[in-house]
């Protein structure tokens, strides 16, 4: 399941329209529909009101997996500029998801880092040159 296809689940068991959760993210309702599309990735603020408007993880809606209690701590323990790094790598990563190796969707370790970070700039650098 994608995370376009997560939002929309999500959204339909909160119980919300499309219109709801636009307002809520401060978007339009084509904006959630492309979302749930998979068209659009949402930004990084958008996804967190999305998951405490609709009561699921990030965890969950960027990876489909539910938090693990250790994962979840050392996310929320990272300094706030390299937390929004690390959710905007993940959501990247399941945007090209077919072109990312698995190792790189666990948590970082020293040794991939900088494996990552290289597949990150090389994933940046083909994305800057599509239309």
């Amino acid at each position: 399941m994608s995370t376009g296809e997560r939002m929309k689940a999500a959204r339909l068991q909160s119980g919300k329209t499309q219109q709801e959760i636009a307002d809520a993210l401060n978007v339009t309702k084509s904006n959630v529909s492309s979302y749930e599309k998979g068209r659009h990735t949402p930004s990084l603020a958008a996804a967190v009101t999305f998951c405490e408007q609709t009561g699921v993880s990030l965890d969950w809606l960027v990876l489909g997996r539910e938090p693990s209690a250790g994962y979840d701590k050392r996310i929320r323990a990272l300094p706030d500029a390299l937390r929004e790094y690390v959710v905007e790598a993940l959501l990247l990563a399941e945007r090209v998801q077919s072109s990312t190796p698995a190792k790189f969707l666990r948590p970082p370790t020293t040794d991939t880092y900088v494996e990552f970070s290289n597949l990150l700039a090389e994933l940046s650098k083909n994305l800057a040159k599509t239309p």
